[in-house]
């Protein structure tokens, strides 16, 4: 899956959602501790979507080596990130 609202360049992640440009640098997201505060700041804006916080955990994933999901508690916004089971 493709998120064409996500541009990865050496230096970080572009995320966008209409007129909406947000940048993360790849040394501000290295840890758990660091996606989870990310996606928990990034929840709180209005423009982001779930979809595009789950692809943002997976492109984390891949580029960062790191091995977690984000996971939804019923039909709300609530969220958890999960390391995936090895």
């Amino acid at each position: 899956m493709k998120n064409h609202n996500l541009k990865i360049t050496n230096e970080g992640i572009q995320i966008s959602q209409g007129r909406v440009k947000y940048y993360v640098d790849w040394d501000r997201i290295k840890t758990e501790k660091e996606l989870i505060d990310w996606v928990t700041h990034l929840s709180s804006k209005r423009w982001i979507t779930k979809e595009l916080l789950i692809e943002l955990v997976l492109l984390v994933n891949k580029h960062q080596g790191l091995d977690y999901q984000i996971k939804f508690r019923d039909y709300s916004d609530r969220f958890v990130i999960v390391q995936n089971d090895r």
